[in-house]
């Protein structure tokens, strides 16, 4: 990652030991985002950012990871989340919505 100084990496991982039937093969995806989102909330209260950094589903990159932390054969990386402290000049990105007029067309029939 270019761009931040990043003094902790955290992995968020899924743990997919509790779930034995197909139809929930996303839910340990779901469940650990949704927990991530949460830890995002909860780091800011103490003043410290965060940057979720997307973990690519590449058995290579799989591997090297393994290598260098203990992660169980049943958890799964969802994401990395970066963790510090923001520059003392640092801004929240702000991206200005349209409004719905901008965006929104009716054609009336014609009588």
């Amino acid at each position: 990652m270019s761009g931040y100084e990043l003094p902790a990496i955290l992995v968020i991982v899924s743990d997919y030991s509790a779930y034995a039937d197909v139809r929930d093969i996303k839910s340990p995806i779901i469940d650990a985002s949704l927990a991530a989102m949460s830890l995002c909330f909860a780091l800011e209260t103490l003043n410290l950012s965060s940057v979720c950094i997307n973990w690519p589903c590449e058995v290579t990159f799989d591997e090297k990871l393994r290598t260098i932390i203990e992660i169980e054969s049943h958890e799964s990386v969802v994401m990395l989340m970066g963790v510090g402290y923001p520059a003392a000049d640092a801004v929240i990105p702000f991206s200005a919505k349209k409004t719905v007029d901008a965006l929104f067309s009716c054609n009336e029939r014609i009588k």
